[in-house]
């Protein structure tokens, strides 16, 4: 029997399903540090007991260890929750009362069922985020962007972030330098590369998350589109092998490619 084998194809599809071509044909799997760290969030996507769990600011985001979450604050006034989705200065008040206070998982099915009815937004989340252009907007201004927030759409933007810092790809002294409102400089820069890989040329406006931006200039705080460099995961995983590639990124490129 004559087996006809393409090595090139191969070892691209392994490239792109987020696995190595080595002896014994071994895979590279996720982090196992990320399994272990979303195991300890319950079938809700939530952690209510925060006694002793530290969480931590980068670049304006909530993060438990490398895991990006929301702060859901329980007002006892009022039926609604409150959303944290940056780490604004209430946050570290409203924490250290454990019993009022929980995280949560972006992708937490809580959040699909009355939104508006269960929940809302944190006024200074909005303004230490500038989401939107928000602190430059007039009133009437600002009430169209709280009424007109989505958590869908505002990670969309940021979950490429938290894949880079789970990944290592930024040094920790660089992840000191992102200031709060980096949400919003992503936001700007993704929109002015018309959400495509300057690599590829990959239209990532189908699948959000998956399109990177690299900072070439020392300046955290810049929105020069110059100063960036866009990336679609694909191009990405080209410098940094072990990034790990979901069934839905992969199925993503499959049909894209």
């Amino acid at each position: 029997m004559k087996i006809n084998a393409n090595f090139n194809q191969l070892e691209t599809a392994l490239a792109v399903s987020g696995a190595e071509l080595k002896f014994k044909y071994n895979l590279v799997r996720e982090n196992q540090e990320i399994i272990n760290t979303k195991k300890r969030f319950n079938k809700n996507g939530s952690i209510k007991d925060l006694q002793g769990i530290e969480l931590n600011n980068i670049g304006g985001l909530i993060f438990f260890e490398k895991v990006l979450v929301l702060g859901v604050e329980n007002q006892k006034k009022l039926k609604k929750k409150k959303i944290h989705f940056s780490h604004c200065n209430n946050i570290e008040l409203v924490k250290e009362n454990f019993q009022n206070f929980e995280i949560k998982l972006p992708e937490s099915k809580d959040f699909d069922v009355d939104f508006e009815k269960n929940f809302i937004h944190c006024n200074e989340c909005f303004a230490n985020s500038n989401w939107n252009d928000f602190n430059k907007a007039e009133d009437w201004a600002r009430r169209l962007i709280k009424t007109q927030f989505n958590l869908g759409h505002f990670y969309d933007h940021v979950f490429s972030f938290e894949k880079e810092i789970q990944n290592e790809i930024l040094t920790k002294n660089n992840l000191k330098n992102y200031p709060d409102n980096f949400p919003r400089i992503l936001e700007i820069i993704k929109a002015k590369k018309n959400w495509r890989c300057e690599i590829c040329n990959l239209d990532c406006s189908g699948y959000k998350k998956l399109l990177h931006v690299e900072n070439l200039s020392e300046d955290f705080d810049s929105i020069v589109p110059s100063d960036y460099k866009s990336k679609c995961l694909r191009c990405l995983k080209k410098e940094f092998n072990h990034i790990y590639f979901s069934k839905d990124e992969l199925a993503f490129f499959d049909i894209k490619s």
